[in-house]
């Protein structure tokens, strides 16, 4: 009875078989589907995009912030349309602003991966649904009419003046310019600049 019963159980090593097979095929299958039947997988760029966000990881992380310029590296190799990872494509071409974009005509709820790194549930820039998004925006409206921005230009102007000038002071010397304060104001805007090009 022993004998069957140590024949029937399993053992820890055959435990082990399965769940490195069942995953071996699990990742072979996913990397099969993201190459050829995925939804995206028509469009152009390195497979290695296609199959992991480890290559977008890489770029971003181990060679901070160099992601930016690896897609327009893509650009220049497979086109206006590239997958820059299993879930996105990059777009660089004017003639589908209208398309990618949304309006009041086209609304769009926002991805919840990309939402969700920020950190801020229940804010404005945060909202994924698009109705709910326009009523959560609709106070803020004024600010971003024209008038108010035309009456802020002299203001940002002075101040861009001012970056400027101090890059201008610190151009040719041996001494390197602190933006730590540019770029903590920057980390709370949707779009990072590219400090790095100064």
């Amino acid at each position: 009875m022993n004998i069957i019963r140590s024949f029937l159980a399993p053992s820890s090593w055959m435990i082990l078989v399965a769940a490195s097979t069942i995953s071996m095929c699990y990742i072979v299958g996913l990397a099969v589907y993201r190459l050829f039947f995925h939804p995206l997988a028509k469009y152009p760029g390195p497979r290695l995009a296609a199959l992991t966000q480890l290559y977008e990881f890489y770029h971003d992380v181990i060679r901070p912030g160099q992601y930016t310029w690896v897609i327009k590296s893509m650009h220049e190799r497979y086109g206006p349309i590239v997958r820059i990872n299993p879930f996105q494509l990059h777009v660089d071409d004017p003639e589908f602003y209208d398309e990618l974009y949304t309006s009041a005509n086209n609304p769009r709820d926002k991805w919840s991966f990309e939402i969700n790194m920020f950190d801020r549930p229940g804010s404005v820039f945060t909202t994924i649904e698009s109705d709910l998004h326009r009523t959560r925006r609709a106070p803020l409206n004024p600010f971003f009419s024209k008038r108010s921005v035309v009456q802020l230009t002299p203001a940002i102007t002075k101040h861009l003046e001012k970056f400027c000038k101090r890059i201008e002071e610190w151009r040719g010397s041996e001494q390197s310019l602190g933006l730590r304060y540019v770029i903590s104001v920057s980390k709370h805007l949707p779009v990072k600049p590219r400090t790095h090009m100064l």
